[in-house]
């Protein structure tokens, strides 16, 4: 009878999607090249237009505006591939978010890359983070609200959600599903980290951070959450 019991708890906690779809290398290296050739071609056009008027439309494609701009990228490509579109977002589940032990694991996951930041960048110094500072805030010319509303909305809210579908949600469970989920959290941390130039270390941990927490939640809604309450921070240093 216990086990019985036991049996049902565990297939309560986190309860698994409706769906879960599968995608290839192939579809999953078609949408990243989609993605990439996306994000190269709008840096052409706004090149060419930058040098063709007089305006200043290349900050279009640096700071905070960059980061509104890749996730435009991320969305088109996302739609254009429907199974990757699926899979992505097959784990975004707000269920765990109904449960005690997700804010247990939440508070975890936020010590524990607090102290790999402070580890990294404060006290090894093996990171540097001031340049990704003062190149996202280059752009909050002016005390104009709309400004900062964006500013915030890039750093805080877009740029988690996208980075939560496409390393965790997308990334770490497909090497997850194709080999075991500890290459999946390697591949999609490293991957994390080091297009983090600035900081790798500590981006390659707080990817490892996020994919436990994903893990442990069986949700990319947690490790969200955490990316968003982290950025946030980093927005109030930045102001």
């Amino acid at each position: 009878m216990n086990e019985v019991e036991i049996q049902t708890e565990t297939e309560t906690f986190y309860p698994p999607r409706k769906h879960d779809f599968s995608i290839s290398f192939g579809m999953l290296l078609g949408f990243v090249v989609t993605f990439l050739s996306l994000g190269v071609v709008s840096g052409i056009v706004i090149g060419i237009t930058n040098s063709l008027i007089d305006l200043d439309i290349i900050l279009i494609a640096t700071g905070f505006y960059g980061l509104l701009l890749d996730a435009l990228m991320f969305i088109i490509a996302i739609l254009l591939f429907k199974k990757v579109r699926q899979f992505s977002f097959a784990k975004f589940d707000f269920a765990p978010m109904k449960l005690g032990k997700t804010y247990l694991y939440l508070v975890v996951s936020f010590i524990l890359l607090f102290i790999s930041q402070y580890l990294f960048i404060g006290l090894l110094q093996m990171d540097d983070s001031s340049q990704q500072y003062d190149t996202l805030g280059g752009n909050l010319v002016g005390d104009h609200w709309i400004n900062y509303l964006l500013f915030y909305f890039a750093l805080v809210v877009i740029t988690p959600i996208k980075e939560e579908l496409l390393f965790r949600g997308l990334f770490l469970r497909f090497f997850e599903e194709k080999y075991n989920f500890w290459i999946g959290l390697i591949l999609s941390a490293l991957i994390f980290g080091l297009l983090h130039v600035d900081y790798p270390l500590s981006a390659i941990t707080m990817g490892a951070i996020l994919g436990g927490l994903y893990k442990k939640t069986n949700s990319i809604v947690p490790p969200t959450i955490l990316h968003m309450s982290w950025n946030l921070i980093a927005a109030m240093t930045i102001i």
